[in-house]
């Protein structure tokens, strides 16, 4: 490899190094006024997908035998995206003629082929060219378009980002620092392009010591640099920062991705040190797969929001068109996932307590309810394209949120205050469809019920995308007239109120409650005198009811419960101790298995072992969290010690797994109360089988054993205070 001298990374404006080398150093200083850790993430990925929507315009305007970068393109191009807000703005419905038509009208936005072809439509028009070219841009394929993020949690840390764009002709003119001017309007921007790429790569190289890039032009080998020891400089000027070329040769000695196809950028940093408690940090310490996938989409550009208001534009590329991949490596375990090019849904979530606006309307606008809902503004001179999920902020969003818990990752804010699992009230976007870190609408009030974007095609953000340099006004006023036009379904989403007990007409709510609640123990009547008669309705609350009441009976043993939450990502975690030759415990040589698979420790008289438990009320709805090919995986497969049910279906379990009682193979019965043992088929993401009570199972042996008493008389036992069959 080559040194390149340091002074190369700086337009040279005098002959003295020295001042340049500060001059460097205070660049590197300034790009970090205004970007903080999670930038990181957001400007390695931006500028990769800017590639690849860059790629992409080329193909287009290759196909179609124009000059991409003739300022004719270029204004028939945004000129189409132009045509195309102006004439969604036109066709939506008035704020007056009530939320039907506006179901409506979404219903048909939501078409992606017909909005599709019409914006290629369009296109051809505004470029001058026959129709016989729509089918071209319609029919261009997009299976090039690839995104891999590699992150390697070992020590130490590293995050690799591959792209399929145009690659980078100059890598060194590209980390440059640029002046802020370069921040002015332009009208030949191209619409689309998500950042200025100004300080962007700047603050990079002042945030890792270790920065590689290799990268290939179409037509041309992979070349490449190695940035070292810039944030160490940034921090101390006695330090040397060091750049090096390479060719392609090097890159295989490098460690670094093999670029294969025709053009493409790899670029891999050591990660930094970060906030503790803040979001990167979390993540790194504790994030699984899915989260890092859940916040990528929540915070990076990888939550493209094009699709999520429902833009008439295919300006870049959406949804269908890219396939991004997420590897997570955590010392020897390698996780990968598809990350869905999408803003993150609250129906991704939950999706049962999620509608879409005409769902909501044919429903009868039943409450409690998350309700997507899209409409288009007009502010000043500008339209704005505005979508945001409606929804009582209790209890709704806080059941999202509660039942969504070990899916997201909380953390601290860079104030110090703590940021809600799901970030509230409506957010701006830019071109390009990034979202940016100012609110256009904060949740205060009654705003608190929206969580959206609102789109500004051709605003100008700030350093940082903290705030824009123009529409400041109109901005605002946009999202607040989109609350106005969409607060009559706002109201219909909040829960009715209980009313006020202050006499026996009031108490008929009352009476339909028991009488529920009764019918459904009809359906799964207790059988046993335990306190805990919780029918199916209660789902896993009444497994771990169920689990506790025996637990304080002593049925599971020697065992301390350390940690139970149904809000963390394994619902609880326990001390276990038993003796040697215990009757129901691990047998002798099943726990010397345990201590050489290092689960276990001998103590005296006995054994003991810390484990993790998981509540399930039908067993078998885990398979899919422990499913590594799974798109809701968040579990690690190996992680679960104990399975507790209330039941499963065996058919479910399917060829992965094989299901046995553990009364027949009691040689491997891990804890007391254990009724089954499922066994991974070769191939499975578990390696190790599972411990499992199926608590039904398990009342019936105790009920055999006559450690439980059967139950007589339900229904006598409960009374009727509320409840009247004749009234």
């Amino acid at each position: 490899m080559a040194e390149i001298e340091l002074t190369q990374l700086k337009i040279p404006h005098e002959d003295n190094d020295s001042a340049l080398r500060e001059d460097i150093r205070s660049d590197l200083e300034d790009s970090l006024k205004e970007y903080s850790e999670i930038d990181l993430l957001v400007e390695l990925l931006q500028n990769a997908l800017d590639a690849m929507d860059e790629r992409r315009y080329r193909s287009i305007c290759a196909k179609l035998a124009i000059d991409s970068s003739h300022p004719s393109s270029i204004a028939g191009w945004n000129k189409t995206v132009d045509d195309l807000i102006q004439s969604d703005y036109e066709a939506f419905p008035d704020r007056s003629s009530g939320v039907s038509p506006q179901a409506v009208w979404q219903a048909s936005a939501a078409s992606i082929e017909p909005r599709r072809r019409r914006w290629a439509e369009v296109l051809i028009a505004n470029l001058g060219l026959e129709p016989n070219a729509i089918e071209q841009v319609v029919n261009l394929p997009t299976s090039w378009a690839q995104l891999s993020i590699d992150l390697d949690l070992s020590n130490p840390y590293q995050l690799t980002v591959v792209d399929s764009g145009t690659g980078i002709s100059d890598p060194l003119m590209a980390f440059r620092h640029k002046g802020s001017t370069k921040r002015r309007q332009d009208e030949r921007r191209r619409r689309g392009i998500r950042g200025s790429h100004g300080w962007g790569l700047s603050a990079i190289l002042g945030l890792c010591d270790r920065v590689e890039v290799v990268t290939k032009v179409s037509g041309t080998e992979p070349k490449g640099l190695k940035f070292e020891n810039f944030a160490s400089f940034r921090a101390d000027p006695s330090v040397t920062p060091v750049i090096r070329s390479f060719e392609a040769s090097d890159v295989g000695s490098l460690g670094l991705p093999e670029l294969s196809g025709e053009s493409g950028t790899a670029i891999r940093v050591a990660l930094p040190a970060v906030q503790p408690d803040g979001l990167l940090q979390k993540l790194i310490s504790e994030g699984s797969a899915e989260q890092w996938s859940n916040s990528l989409r929540l915070y990076t550009p990888i939550g493209q929001v094009n699709d999520y208001v429902l833009h008439p534009a295919y300006h870049c590329l959406r949804r269908t068109d890219i396939k991004i991949t997420l590897r997570l490596k955590r010392g020897p375990d390698l996780t990968t996932v598809s990350v869905p090019y999408d803003y993150l849904r609250l129906s991704y979530l939950r999706s049962e307590l999620c509608q879409d606006l005409k769902q909501f309307v044919d429903s009868g606008m039943q409450p409690g309810k998350s309700v997507y809902c899209v409409g288009r503004e007009k502010s000043g001179n500008n339209i704005y394209l505005i979508a945001a999920e409606i929804q009582a902020s209790k209890p709704t969003m806080a059941t999202i949120e509660d039942r969504s818990a070990n899916r997201l990752v909380n953390h601290l804010t860079e104030s110090g205050e703590e940021a809600p699992l799901i970030p509230r009230g409506i957010y701006l976007a830019l071109s390009g469809g990034m979202k940016s870190e100012s609110v256009a609408l904060p949740p205060l009030s009654t705003n608190a019920a929206y969580r959206g974007i609102v789109l500004a095609e051709t605003a100008r953000a700030t350093l940082g995308r903290r705030h824009t340099m123009d529409q400041r006004t109109s901005i605002p006023k946009a999202a607040k007239d989109f609350a106005r036009t969409y607060d009559a379904v706002r109201k219909k989403t909040i829960p009715a109120g209980q009313p006020i007990l202050t006499g026996p007409a009031l108490h008929k709510w009352q009476r339909k409650l028991w009488r529920n609640v009764i019918a459904e123990l009809s359906q799964d009547p207790p059988f046993t005198n335990m306190l805990v008669w919780a029918a199916s309705g209660s789902g896993e609350a009444r497994v771990m009811l169920t689990f506790g009441e025996l637990l304080g009976a002593r049925h599971f043993g020697e065992m301390r419960v350390l940690r139970c939450s149904l809000r963390d990502r394994y619902d609880f975690q326990f001390s276990y101790r038993w003796g040697i030759n215990e009757d129901l415990a691990p047998s002798g040589p099943f726990s010397e298995t345990l201590i050489n698979q290092g689960f276990a420790a001998r103590v005296d008289g006995g054994y003991r072992r810390l484990a993790i438990g998981e509540f399930k009320s039908q067993g078998d709805s885990i398979l899919g969290e422990l499913d590594a090919s799974a798109t809701d995986w968040r579990k690690n497969p190996n992680s679960i010690d104990w399975l507790v049910c209330w039941d499963f279906d065996e058919s479910v379990l399917g060829e992965a797994w094989t299901s046995a009682p553990i009364d027949g193979n009691p040689e491997l019965r891990e804890f007391r109360g254990q009724t089954h043992i499922w066994v991974p088929a070769p191939g499975n993401a578990r390696n190790r089988p599972l411990a499992v009570t199926a608590m039904r199972g398990l009342l019936v042996q105790l009920m055999q054993a006559e450690e439980l008493a059967a139950v007589e008389d339900w229904a006598e036992v409960i009374g009727s205070n509320y409840y009247d069959e004749d009234d």
